[in-house]
């Protein structure tokens, strides 16, 4: 300690571990708040969520608040992921998220109230009322921005949302692409991908500040975790590997730019037609330029625009590319998009080897069947995080036997057993990836009990098919007890046949 970093380790058993104003009022069956959220009205409902304006009595503050319509497995993942997704991460053009909370098996979070219009109203709008001091104006923006925000159709590639008979204000359109590509740039820094961007996920504030938000399609960077089978996006904005369900890079989020670009630009999308046309047209050619659409665009912005549409994302300009672009326009230079750079190299790790000893000689009684305990400490930003994800990233690379499931103990969560939700989330994401008799022969008996506690649980095949009977458990201590026991079987049983490594950031 001490301003260093320690390593302890204790041998023990594996023991018992918004945007606007309300557009409509409440209904009867409607969420109705809790004692320090006092709902005011209902802002829009999407896929999974809905979002409510509320005041927040502890702070005093109005605020957005999303709550879970359904508490089903994967959608509780996907909104975990949300609020986890920027929970650390900090900047004027992202939305603020404060606090993720269950209350009464109801999930919810809450973020900044963003009274905005959406980027397109903003920057071909006839009017703002920013500027012409007419409110009806941002009324009626507003609620056209919700209504797109909230609509979570899977296609929606028709026509473009460009109000009508709106003329393109370039000033605006550049201010606001220089804020769009700056909050891009602090998601991408965090190291997470949007990969939704969208006119109707931009909102501009009075004052002309951009944000992004909805980051319900938040994932991390890297080709394991953003490989899927399934497309998820829009496809007016996605990206031709986004939609062909390749690994996608931070090049993805930029095509998203440059087909709001595009829009923005012209009026109308790159491709438009029924959603396989477009889908398949990405795949095959690239749009036309702006220029030969809509003649009078600048040229630069014609050429970033025309960089950002690329099939190959290796020939998309990067984010720092477009930001030089756009400020070399501001700063009265020629506006290049030079070709992308060669990928950075991580900084070497050094300083941390005495450390990285003990958590591997750890490791190795692991291996011969001791259970322990290791804790990291050390001040405020002296890399304990990074200390223990370069082990981790050893034991996965080295021992192709090892299990490892890691979860964060998130400061600003109200949930219950905060310190395991996220390693419970973990498990089950291994779980799934297992064949079906596999898991199952890891279930213990009361694995119904621990999926009612942590209902994650229920996307795993072999849970949502277990035979096993399950009484009414009214008394919650009592299930609590089942709950975690069962907890400690699985686990035990894991370890069982595999090195198990459970790893639990920022423990409080």
């Amino acid at each position: 300690m001490g301003g260093g970093t320690t390593v302890e380790e204790t041998r023990h058993g594996l023991g018992g571990v918004a945007r606007g104003k309300a557009v409509t009022g409440l209904d009867a069956d409607e969420f109705s708040g809790t004692d320090r959220f006092v709902v005011q009205g209902r802002l829009g409902a999407g896929g999974y969520g809905v979002v409510y304006r509320a005041i927040d009595r502890e702070r005093n503050i109005p605020v957005a608040l999303k709550i879970l319509r359904h508490v089903a497995a994967k959608a509780l993942v996907q909104f975990k992921q949300e609020f986890r997704a920027l929970a650390d991460v900090s900047h004027p053009n992202l939305v603020t998220l404060y606090e993720l909370s269950s209350h009464e098996q109801q999930w919810f979070f809450t973020m900044e109230l963003v009274d905005g219009v959406n980027f397109l109203w903003y920057v071909r709008g006839e009017t703002y009322p920013a500027e012409s001091g007419l409110t009806s104006g941002l009324s009626a923006a507003t609620s056209a921005g919700l209504q797109a925000f909230f609509e979570q159709a899977p296609g929606g590639t028709g026509a473009s949302s460009v109000p009508a008979g709106g003329a393109l204000n370039l000033g605006r359109l550049r201010s606001m692409l220089m804020q769009l590509t700056e909050g891009v740039l602090a998601l991408h820094d965090s190291g997470k991908l949007h990969r939704d961007i969208k006119p109707s996920n931009v909102l501009v504030t009075r004052d002309g500040r951009l944000v992004l938000l909805d980051f319900g399609l938040v994932t991390e960077i890297a080709p394991a975790l953003t490989h899927t089978l399934d497309a998820v996006g829009t496809p007016a904005y996605m990206s031709p590997e986004q939609i062909a369900g390749l690994p996608l890079t931070r090049a993805s989020d930029w095509y998203n730019v440059g087909a709001m670009l595009y829009e923005a630009l012209t009026g109308q999308l790159p491709f438009a037609g029924s959603v396989l046309d477009v889908m398949r047209r990405k795949q095959e050619s690239e749009p036309p330029p702006p220029r030969e659409v809509s003649p009078g665009v600048p040229h630069d912005l014609d050429v970033l625009c025309e960089g950002l549409l690329r099939r190959d994302p290796a020939k998309r300009p990067s984010g720092m590319d477009v930001l030089r672009a756009l400020k070399g326009v501001s700063a009265g230079r020629p506006a290049e998009v030079p070709a992308p750079p060669v990928a950075a190299v991580a900084a070497p790790f050094v300083g941390r080897e005495t450390h990285l000893a003990a958590l591997r000689d750890a490791f190795q009684m692991l291996k011969s069947g001791r259970a322990l305990t290791v804790a990291v400490h050390g001040g405020s930003g002296m890399g304990k995080s990074a200390l223990v994800r370069r082990f981790l990233d050893e034991l996965k690379s080295g021992d192709g036997e090892v299990v490892v499931l890691a979860g964060r103990c998130y400061e600003r969560e109200s949930v219950p057993y905060k310190a395991l939700d996220a390693l419970v989330d973990a498990l089950s994401r291994y779980l799934r990836r297992l064949p079906s008799a596999q898991a199952e022969a890891f279930l213990p008996h009361d694995i119904l009990a621990l999926a009612r506690v942590f209902p994650v649980l229920r996307q795993v095949g072999a849970v949502t098919q277990a035979r096993r009977a399950v009484l009414e458990i009214p008394d919650s201590l009592e299930l609590r007890r089942r709950a975690f026991a069962a907890l400690r079987e699985l686990l035990v049983r894991l370890a069982d046949r595999r090195p198990l490594v459970l790893y639990i950031d920022d423990l409080q």
